[in-house]
């Protein structure tokens, strides 16, 4: 089995403390832990870098890191003691978003056999896949990677967009790419950091559009999430009429749900929307695009709260 972790591609690595391979060994798994890079240097796009090298995939180098570790894995595991053609990928948040990448991802075919998506969407728009040069391509990610990649050059004072500015670029020190973690320039100022990039060499398409598209790969799966998954950041409103209202014709439907009798914390329904939209309802639509397949899919829902 071989653990992607979490973080929204910006932080955790494979040697988190809730990745301790004991309890897996005791069950005669083989486990690899793995790190990729974040941030902008797992994720970034230039004009002048897309131009170099054309032929090449650009942008997700954390996705290249991942594949490359499931390359040395189909070559050495057995030297572990472990099956290389039987692996499990498996992860939680960006990791599980990272599984199902990877399962719609042409150059990771055959390094794996089954996958487990822990909390990991399923539906466009959850860290699926800015598009690289095009504008206004996707309502989720209105803002290419290419230009997020020159607000960024423009915070340091780089401007332009050819060989100059990305021998700048490549002349900032790794303190300055990294840059603390910050994803806009200022409180409310640009976007300077992308996400996974949708390059069309590496990464071709979403899971939801390749999964909607019946190109379901043969890899059986195990997908779900929490009962209570983070309170906001994909659906973000201040009250429960505000709420209500962006589910628009369908809003008494929606209270009819989530609060039928008036008394539901305004807390715990945005807490439950978000859920639904983000994780809930993707692993659904996920696990129902390879059954239609005929692929083996299961799906879990974890509510047990620790006293």
């Amino acid at each position: 089995m071989v653990w992607i972790h979490g973080g929204g591609f910006v932080f955790g690595s494979g040697s988190q403390s809730d990745s301790s391979s004991i309890p897996f060994v005791k069950q005669g798994v083989i486990l690899v832990t793995i790190n990729y890079r974040l941030g902008r240097l797992g994720f970034f796009a230039f004009p002048a870098l897309s131009r170099e090298h054309p032929e090449e995939p650009k942008g997700n180098y954390g996705y290249m890191d991942q594949i490359a570790a499931l390359k040395w894995v189909q070559k050495n595991i057995a030297a572990f003691g472990g099956d290389p053609a039987n692996v499990t990928i498996f992860g939680e948040s960006a990791g599980g978003v990272s599984v199902q990448s990877l399962l719609t991802i042409p150059s990771a075919r055959g390094l794996f056999h089954k996958g487990i998506i822990e909390s990991g969407g399923g539906r466009n728009g959850v860290l699926t896949g800015r598009p690289i040069n095009k504008e206004n391509a996707d309502s989720y990610y209105p803002v290419s990677a290419e230009t997020i990649g020159k607000n960024f050059a423009h915070k340091h004072g780089i401007e332009g967009e050819d060989a100059v500015a990305l021998a700048k670029l490549r002349s900032l020190t790794v303190a300055q790419i990294v840059d603390r973690g910050q994803e806009t320039d200022g409180r409310s100022g640009a976007i300077i950091y992308s996400g996974p990039i949708l390059d069309g060499k590496l990464v071709v398409e979403t899971a939801q559009s390749a999964y909607e598209g019946g190109r379901v790969p043969g890899v059986p799966i195990i997908i779900g999430s929490n009962s209570a998954e983070v309170p906001a950041g994909f659906v973000n409103a201040r009250s429960k009429d505000s709420l209500l209202l962006l589910f628009g014709r369908m809003r008494d439907e929606a209270k009819s749900v989530y609060d039928p009798v008036d008394t539901t914390e305004f807390a715990k329904i945005l807490t439950q929307v978000n859920t639904d939209k983000v994780w809930a309802e993707p692993a659904r639509f996920t696990a129902n695009a390879f059954a239609t397949k005929g692929v083996p899919a299961y799906i879990y829902l974890f509510s047990f709260v620790s006293p």
